[in-house]
């Protein structure tokens, strides 16, 4: 409302000016009619004077109307300037999800205050999840990106295929979540083996077995067994 305001104002200085500048070309005409006729000792020092006049108050009276317009010019974009700031903080104010998925944990309510950097929620695509699985370093150079894999996760039938997505470059001591078969295995290198998931079935968080073919000739066998701990 103030930026139209603003503009109105502005715009109404443009028929004022149009119309002083009119009477400024009409007192300047009559002004060189008046110094031809005092030329010819056909009108007086008096007339002339008050063509001056004319002239000056019409030139006087167009330029304070500029600077009228100039001022509300700047006023104009002012309020242009306070509503791109406006719309500006309220772009900022909403916030897009990265990405399509499924709020795990929601960590503030609508209008809460925020300080910069501080997670809203977090998200996660259920449709394509990963699986961190510890291999021991005396087999990691058989793993390679790509090599198939399968996961079976307890209560739910059947296996799911996976891929190895990311392998670290750097070995680190088992997590003490992670069950290992052999206990005297302590430094172990992450792999991470990405899955498909379009139904839904498997939650962040469940606890799961994990083979990998790295042999590009073998077959899967006919039953996939976890070694025993």
């Amino acid at each position: 409302a103030a930026l139209a305001a603003a503009r109105e104002v502005r715009d109404g200085f443009d028929s004022q000016i149009t119309t002083w500048r009119h009477h400024l070309k009409n007192a300047e005409k009559q002004r060189q009619r008046i110094r031809d006729l005092r030329s010819r000792n056909m009108a007086s020092s008096s007339d002339l004077d008050q063509a001056e006049n004319a002239v000056s108050e019409a030139r006087g009276r167009l330029e304070s109307l500029q600077r009228q317009k100039d001022a509300a010019e700047e006023q104009v974009a002012a309020r242009a300037a306070q509503v791109a700031l406006a719309e500006s903080q309220l772009d900022k104010a909403e916030v897009a999800a990265p990405l399509s998925g499924t709020i795990l944990i929601r960590a503030v309510e609508t209008g809460e205050v925020v300080d910069a950097g501080q997670p809203l929620a977090t998200m996660v695509n259920l449709q394509q999840l990963e699986l961190k699985v510890y291999v021991p370093g005396e087999i990691l150079n058989r793993i390679s990106l790509g090599d198939p894999a399968r996961i079976r996760v307890d209560g739910l039938p059947g296996d799911f295929s996976a891929k190895v997505g990311r392998i670290d470059d750097f070995a680190q001591f088992t997590p003490r979540d992670v069950h290992m078969p052999d206990e005297r295995v302590r430094m172990v290198y992450g792999v991470t083996l990405v899955l498909d998931n379009p139904a839904d079935a498997l939650k962040p968080g469940m606890p799961a077995d994990a083979w990998i073919r790295w042999d590009p000739d073998a077959d899967w066998p006919a039953t996939l067994s976890v070694p025993a701990r």
